[in-house]
């Protein structure tokens, strides 16, 4: 880990590097406003904008792998969700004697489909 520390006294320096990210990052140098693409050669300013640019390749790999998180944390909680689903209408069914019922909607989903919105009219599935 490497810190910069961009304080007045580097304003007075020749490092034209600290210069540079100084004037990007305050927009001054001293109690001068500068336009920090101005005063600075291509390849700094080449260099900063690379890192830069890395800088939002990181960024963006981190929210994709949070996106990638949220995505599986949905999945498994939808699948939990629909075994406690099958599991309620499966009591449903024996409580009620509905033997014939519980073996059909066990091969065919469409008739699945039809006794969880009978059972439970009004809830998505």
């Amino acid at each position: 880990m490497c810190l910069l520390f961009l304080s007045e006294e580097y304003s007075r320096t020749e490092d034209k590097v600290i210069r540079y990210l100084q004037s990007v990052f305050t927009k001054q140098i001293g109690d001068k406003e500068v336009n920090p693409y101005a005063e600075y050669s291509g390849d700094i300013r080449k260099e900063v904008e690379e890192v830069m640019s890395l800088q939002e390749t990181f960024i963006e790999m981190g929210m994709e792998r949070g996106r990638n998180a949220g995505r599986k944390e949905g999945r498994k909680e939808g699948r939990k969700e629909g075994r406690n689903l099958i599991i309620s209408l499966n009591n449903v069914l024996l409580e009620e004697g509905r033997i014939e019922d519980l073996k059909r909607a066990s091969k065919d989903e469409a008739y699945l489909e039809q006794l969880l919105e009978e059972i439970f009219p009004g809830q998505r599935f």
